[in-house]
């Protein structure tokens, strides 16, 4: 959610094509095909087409020949794009989703490419992830400027509480007239996102299928 809102800030704000802008999102469920490669090759593409450019000639001739691009090939062309622009900004979404612990190539590989370009001082780079998945110094070899971003209890009571979600409830005719319910409901779930939006949504959309006061009082 937070990555989604700089990255349409970064669209909407800026119309110059030698200002490159990249992003992934990372999946826990897509880990298979988001390699390490497959990563780079995404933001490559990326830069290329927000420059208005095609193919770069030396992947044609490489597919003309029969020969795949390598991780090499990509990252050199990925480095040599952002070299192009007058500044470039890159989004990496969730990367405590890319690999798992026993697979590391993915986030390996793409942070071995973004230390690279942290030489530069016409990168700038946002990474989000959950606190149990800190970056380290060592990972850039600059300490990360880090912020954490949770909902605060109000912020969450006031989605909650808004028409548009009690609206929603299949319930909503059977806790219409019961506040305590209301409050009960609201306060479990605030207690158990932990500030999370993301959890707040999956909570909601289960009352939101929830049939009977027996399904709430079992949640």
């Amino acid at each position: 959610m937070t990555a989604s809102a700089v990255i349409q800030h970064l669209e909407e704000s800026s119309g110059d094509e030698s200002i490159g802008l990249a992003y992934v999102f990372c999946d826990y469920k897509k880990r298979e095909e988001q390699s390490g490669f497959n990563l780079i090759a995404s933001l490559l593409k990326q830069l290329v087409y927000g420059r208005g450019e095609g193919v770069p000639k030396y992947l044609q001739d490489l597919y003309e020949k029969g020969h795949p691009p390598t991780l090499d090939d990509i990252s050199k062309l990925f480095q040599s794009q952002v070299s192009k622009n007058v500044y470039t900004y890159i989004v990496i979404d969730a990367l405590d989703e890319c690999g798992d612990e026993v697979n590391t190539e993915a986030r390996g590989t793409l942070l071995s490419m973004l230390r690279l370009l942290l030489s530069t001082d016409t990168i700038g780079l946002m990474i989000t992830s959950r606190p149990t998945n800190k970056l380290r110094e060592d990972d850039f070899g600059i300490r990360p400027l880090e912020l954490e971003i949770t909902a605060s209890e109000e912020d969450l009571d006031a989605y909650l509480s808004s028409p548009e979600v009690m609206g929603r409830l299949r319930l909503r005719s059977l806790i219409a007239k019961r506040l305590d319910l209301q409050q009960k409901i609201k306060r479990a779930i605030i207690k158990a996102v932990d500030g999370m939006y993301v959890l707040l949504l999956l909570y909601y959309l289960y009352l939101c299928l929830s049939l009977s006061y027996l399904a709430i009082f079992n949640w």
